[in-house]
């Protein structure tokens, strides 16, 4: 259900510029759920009674067909770039990010979907999953660090 939330988080603060990739699939579609990429995230913060968003990053979330990228500062989520897109049912989705200093490209499949030049950008942090349904699945996350 969209009230759950379930998050982990990867790797270090320092991480400046990289590619994270991961396959997605969902196994029902019609269920209004999200699930999402995490990218350069700090501060995050799992206490009960806190605010959902509850990291400072960026976030690329497959949510009721369309693919949107979010840039996320606790309770502040302001959505930079969108797309319409059906993820198909049961099927594994290629998703890939890359931030390289303040752009911030994302592909599906290797196509180019969705790209911001982020002008008071957040240059470094971990990478993280997020979803609120065990729908969800993901698969072969990785993490390729980028020249300076």
């Amino acid at each position: 259900s969209p009230d759950n939330n379930a998050m982990l988080f990867a790797g270090r603060d320092d991480w400046t510029n990289y590619r994270a990739e991961v396959d997605v699939k969902n196994t029902d579609p019609a269920a209004l759920t999200q699930a999402s990429l995490l990218i350069r995230a700090t501060n995050e913060s799992s206490f009960p009674d806190q605010v959902k968003d509850s990291f400072m990053g960026y976030e690329v979330a497959f949510r009721n067909g369309r693919l949107v990228l979010n840039k996320v500062s606790y309770e502040q989520v302001k959505e930079v770039d969108g797309a319409s897109f059906d993820l198909p049912a049961n099927r594994f989705v290629h998703l890939s990010v890359e931030a390289d200093r303040s752009r911030l490209k994302v592909s599906l499949n290797g196509k180019l979907m969705l790209q911001w030049d982020d002008p008071d950008a957040f240059l470094y942090g971990k990478v993280g999953i997020r979803s609120t349904d065990p729908s969800w699945t993901f698969a072969n996350l990785s993490v390729t660090f980028l020249g300076s």
